[in-house]
């Protein structure tokens, strides 16, 4: 309709204006909104796309396909599927979804068939990868089997950092990234969940190529150890928390962050946190 005509003309010149005259913005769009993602590649402005769920998506589409490949492009062509443990969580590697990523990536990972065996690798919440110097770090738990993790890391040429750990509730943390992340230049961790056997060995390995930033038992269960370290196009650093996390820190762990990062940004998630189980980290992921 005209209306709708408009309406799209107005957001695609509001959109280049803003742009244009400030190209620091970091742009999301629906992989549909193939004009967001010209414009922000014409422009020099990093844009985060989400592809389309739906069976009947605009994937299907010929054009649209061709134009989103041309403006988009990945260093690496490669993906891997983990085994989830939540039986809800599986469903979300829908076969559409799975048959798009093929068509520019290889799929040479797929470790969906220790689901039927109660074997569970959850991906980077199981892993804190640490890449440049291709070491992971893992706490065991039901969604983390210790041979399922040294075959990965086999398979993918890590070094694997393996423990136990203990929480407020006197069992196995679920998730390594509930209290520990990976910086370029420092690692948040907290040792207190650590079994103490293992405690000196996690201890040495993180510090041999990163400075450490310590947290408290009590503050992960704010949420602190689920951060993320950003960088943006100026090459500038930044770590990405919650609200909730942030105003955990005392003043002497803000002023020590503030030593490798311009900023940390957060955030209110309160709902993802309450209901989810998660926080900052669980909600994002890298690309490399």
């Amino acid at each position: 309709s005209w209306d709708s005509l408009n309406t799209e003309s107005l957001t695609i010149f509001l959109l280049i204006r803003t742009l244009f005259f400030d190209r620091n913005y970091l742009v999301f769009s629906f992989q549909a909104n193939w004009y967001a993602i010209i414009i922000a590649k014409l422009l020099g402005v990093k844009i985060v796309t989400r592809s389309n769920t739906a069976q009947e998506g605009w994937s299907n589409s010929f054009i649209k396909k061709k134009i989103y490949r041309f403006v988009i492009n990945f260093e690496n062509k490669t993906f891997h599927l983990f085994n989830m443990k939540a039986k809800n969580r599986r469903l979300e590697k829908k076969k559409n979804m799975v048959d798009f990523l093929l068509q520019d990536y290889d799929l040479s990972c797929d470790l969906t068939e220790f689901e039927s065996k109660d074997q569970f690798l959850e991906a980077t919440s199981s892993m804190v990868i640490d890449r440049v110097n291709k070491i992971v770090y893992a706490s065991t738990s039901p969604r983390t089997n210790a041979d399922l993790t040294t075959k990965w890391c086999l398979d993918n040429h890590f070094e694997l950092v393996l423990f136990e750990t203990i929480s407020h509730k006197g069992d196995s943390i679920y998730h390594t990234d509930v209290f520990m992340y990976v910086g370029q230049k420092v690692i948040g961790i907290c040792f207190e969940v650590i079994l103490p056997k293992y405690r000196d060995i996690v201890r040495s390995k993180v510090s041999e190529h990163h400075d450490v930033f310590e947290i408290t038992e009590e503050q992960i269960l704010d949420f602190c150890g689920n951060s993320l370290e950003a960088r943006n196009n100026e090459n500038e650093l930044f770590l990405i928390m919650s609200s909730r996390a942030f105003e955990a820190l005392n003043n002497v762990q803000k002023d020590q962050l503030s030593k490798y990062y311009k900023k940390i940004i957060h955030s209110d998630l309160t709902t993802i946190e309450r209901y989810g189980g998660g926080s900052a980290r669980c909600m994002l992921n890298e690309l490399f």
